[in-house]
């Protein structure tokens, strides 16, 4: 996001262009992703504790999943990102 940033993605007035947006959206689904293996690997390393309901790692992962599944951050998403990179129609509405 930044490098959007730095090359002038967004609008003269501030306001946030195609570019920009497509820019935010790669960067909030990497950032998911990350925190995904990141939750992934914790629990792996808790071994049977990060089994019991009410351990804080249970909940932590949990939660993080949940996050990491909304459609917004969804790897799916990162073809839109692309194809505004590209120069291309989005080919999704609510983007």
């Amino acid at each position: 996001m930044d490098e959007a940033v730095r090359e002038g993605a967004g609008g003269p007035d501030g306001s946030v262009t195609p570019a920009l947006r497509g820019a935010i959206r790669a960067a909030m689904c990497h950032a998911a992703q990350t925190s995904r293996d990141v939750l992934t690997r914790a629990y792996v390393l808790g071994s049977s504790s990060s089994l019991y309901v009410g351990s804080r790692l249970e909940r932590a992962f949990r939660d993080g999943m949940v996050a990491a599944q909304h459609g917004l951050l969804a790897t799916m998403m990162l073809e839109p990102a692309g194809r505004i990179r590209l120069g291309l129609d989005v080919g999704v509405p609510i983007y």
